[in-house]
C-alpha cells in the first residue's frame, strides 16, 4: 500500500489521499495512522452590548446625592454679653492685673491710707474699669447690700461683688462654689499685697452685690 500510494504519488494517480509535510510525507489514507491537525482555538464571543461593562463605568460615591450637595447649616450669632456681664469681667481683669502688688511698690490705692487700703483698693478697681468701658460705674458704696447670713433665695456671689468680713476688711468675689459655700477672692492690704485667698461664705458678713445696678 505504502509502495503504490508513493508511486501514485509521482504519477498523481487519483485514490490516495495524502499531505506533503516539511521533511516528509504524512499519509491519511490506508493503513497509516491519521497525525492530529493543530488548530487555533476558537475565537472570544464578541461582549453582549445590553450588559454594562465594569470597566468602563463611573464609579458612584456611597453617599445620595443629596447629602452630598447639602450646604453645611449657618453658624447661630452668638448674643452679646450683657451690660453687666461686661462690668463684672472688666473689674476682674483690673483686679487681677494688680495680683502680686505689695505696699512697697506704692500703687494709686496705697497712698491714701498706708495700711489701711483695703477699701481704697475696691474702689479704684471699679473706677478703673468704668473709665476702660467709658462709663461711670457705681461706688461700692452704691452696690445692693445681701447678708450673707440671708441671701434671697437662689442668690449666688458673682465675679466683682464686694465682700465686707466680720472684721474691717474688704475684698472683691472673683469665683463661687455651686452652692456658694466657697469663695475664691481677690483682696487688698491681705498681708500688705494684693492676692487670692480660698474664703469660706462663713467669714462674710455681707456683699455688695452689682445685681440690677443695669
Amino acid at each position: 500500500m505504502r509502495l503504490s500510494c508513493a508511486i501514485a504519488l509521482i504519477l498523481a494517480l487519483p485514490g490516495c489521499d495524502y499531505a506533503l509535510g516539511y521533511d516528509d510525507v504524512t499519509f491519511l489514507h490506508g493503513d497509516a495512522a491519521a497525525a492530529p491537525v493543530a488548530t487555533d482555538p476558537p475565537p472570544a464571543p464578541d461582549p453582549d452590548p445590553s450588559e454594562p461593562d465594569s470597566a468602563t463605568q463611573p464609579q458612584e460615591d456611597s453617599a445620595p446625592p443629596s447629602q452630598q450637595d447639602a450646604a453645611p447649616p449657618p453658624e447661630q450669632d452668638a448674643e452679646p454679653p450683657s451690660q453687666e456681664t461686661l462690668v463684672r469681667n472688666e473689674i476682674l481683669a483690673v483686679a487681677n492685673a494688680e495680683v502680686g502688688y505689695c505696699s512697697n511698690d506704692a500703687r494709686p490705692y496705697m497712698l491714701a491710707q498706708p495700711g489701711l487700703w483695703c477699701w481704697d483698693f475696691v474702689d479704684w478697681v471699679y473706677e478703673q474699669a468704668g473709665k476702660n468701658l467709658g462709663m461711670s460705674l457705681p461706688s461700692p458704696d452704691d452696690t445692693k447690700k445681701i447678708w450673707s447670713k440671708s441671701p434671697p433665695a437662689g442668690w449666688l456671689p458673682e465675679g466683682g461683688d464686694l465682700i465686707k468680713y466680720w472684721i474691717q476688711h474688704y475684698g472683691l468675689v472673683e469665683t463661687s462654689s455651686p452652692d456658694g459655700k466657697h469663695l475664691t477672692t481677690i483682696e487688698g492690704n491681705y498681708n500688705d499685697c494684693v492676692v487670692k485667698v480660698d474664703r469660706a461664705r462663713s467669714e462674710v458678713n455681707w456683699f455688695g452685690s452689682l445685681d440690677g445696678l443695669w
